[in-house]
């Protein structure tokens, strides 16, 4: 009994170990996932020499890790044009559906993208986004350059 009970735990880690995110994706057909890695460094970064400015964006660094933390499998979200929004309004021209978390970053499925919206052609795709990928798509939205 213990023998098959290892196995499975051995199983199961295996599994969790070809996404690199441990305890992630139950479903292990999952291995062609694409993944939106986080940028080396924040924008927030570029903008050290002018201080007010930098303040305000480390502010909204701030404000997106808040939203993040409160995310959660089953929420929508906006992808493009309002990202970070509580509710996902009408300017908002690609949707997503949070299937699952980890401490690193969320996976979510692309929906509704209008045609003129950078996500046109992933309608359905699952995709990884990294935290700081998050990050960085709130900071662009709000024209942090």
């Amino acid at each position: 009994m213990r023998t098959g009970v290892a196995a499975l735990g051995l199983v199961a880690m295996t599994a969790c170990a070809g996404h690199g995110h441990a305890g992630m994706w139950a479903d292990m057909s999952d291995h062609d996932i694409e993944t939106v890695a986080a940028p080396p460094h924040t924008r927030c970064e570029a903008l050290r020499a002018a201080p007010t400015t930098f303040t305000q964006c480390q502010r909204a660094v701030a404000e997106v890790t808040a939203y993040l933390r409160h995310l959660s499998t089953g929420d929508e979200v906006c992808l493009e044009g309002g990202f970070g929004d509580d509710r996902v309004g009408d300017r908002c021209k690609a949707r997503g559906h949070v299937l699952d978390a980890d401490p690193h970053g969320f996976l979510i499925q692309i929906r509704d993208p209008s045609l003129d919206s950078r996500w046109a052609s992933a309608q359905g795709r699952r995709i990884y986004f990294e935290n700081g990928a998050l990050v960085d798509l709130y900071l662009r939205e709000r024209g942090y350059e």
